[in-house]
């Protein structure tokens, strides 16, 4: 620990053993994005987490039901709870920071942070249960914090710098935003029967509708009250009652890389829906 407060540096001025004096805002790494380990390629983080049994674990399962006894599937009301928990931070801002659109221009500084705004995850905010009990759940998207990084939009003229692999219907889908300078996210099936599964139109919705962590949120540079910007995705998957479908949601930014081995710049994830008739009993 000690060695590590070394490379921190505050501001304004100088650090003192890594510590920051009642002078001094906060301390920031001293070497970011390109100069750092992490460089510039956040991570595509999955909100909510799994219960601390089960925390080394990417399958979201319940019961639409009411649990019997016997059970082994937890209770939709299990996710409903982990949901409201993970949102009471941004219910608790919600005013927080500035108002930012590309519009008006107004960004994320040095000192300042835009406000989420938790209206713009639509349904996946307002239903109540956020899909589970239905068996149509809603997951939340972020992007890891990367100290001062300032994420590149893609750019569909530049074909050098298009993320490969990038699907038609994503470039397709960035032509007609009105604000291309965002980090964009698409969710599909892994495998075949996943595909499948998540066909159709209205499967997979998104909330907003524009897939985009816009960029006048970034960067982070420890702002008083910043939070996270956040996609909301709902997978309309109550038909397929206990087929385990396995899903990746990427995300698409010139300076966000794409491993699939490594996980780099994607959340990989499954979901399994149950009721009475289908949940695994002890």
């Amino acid at each position: 620990m000690f060695i590590f407060l070394q490379t921190l540096k505050c501001t304004p001025g100088e650090d003192t053993l890594g510590q920051c004096s009642e002078d001094h805002q906060y301390a920031y790494p001293r070497w970011q994005t390109d100069y750092s380990i992490i460089g510039k390629s956040p991570g595509l983080g999955l909100r909510p987490k799994q219960s601390e049994d089960l925390i080394d674990s990417a399958l979201i399962t319940f019961n639409t039901d009411d649990n019997q006894e016997g059970d082994k599937v937890e209770n939709w009301k299990e996710w409903d709870k982990r949901i409201k928990e993970f949102l009471k931070g941004y219910e608790n801002a919600d005013q927080k920071g500035v108002v930012c659109d590309d519009k008006s221009g107004k960004k994320a500084d040095q000192n300042t942070a835009c406000q989420v705004k938790l209206s713009d995850l639509g349904a996946c905010y307002t239903t109540p249960g956020y899909g589970y009990k239905e068996g149509n759940p809603c997951i939340f998207l972020k992007l890891n914090k990367i100290f001062n990084l300032e994420n590149e939009a893609v750019e569909l003229n530049d074909t050098d710098t298009i993320p490969v692999n990038m699907p038609e219907e994503m470039k397709n889908h960035i032509k007609g935003q009105a604000n291309k300078n965002q980090v964009w996210v698409q969710c599909k099936g892994k495998y075949p029967a996943d595909k499948e599964a998540l066909s159709g139109a209205n499967t997979i919705k998104y909330f907003p509708k524009t897939q985009g962590f816009p960029n006048y949120y970034f960067p982070y540079t420890a702002q008083p009250d910043y939070l996270s910007p956040l996609i909301a995705v709902q997978f309309n998957v109550a038909k397929n009652i206990g087929q385990l479908i396995h899903i990746e949601c990427r995300a698409f930014a010139k300076n966000i890389g794409y491993n699939r081995r490594d996980k780099i710049g994607i959340s990989v994830f499954e979901i399994q829906v149950h009721d009475s008739t289908s949940v695994p009993k002890m």
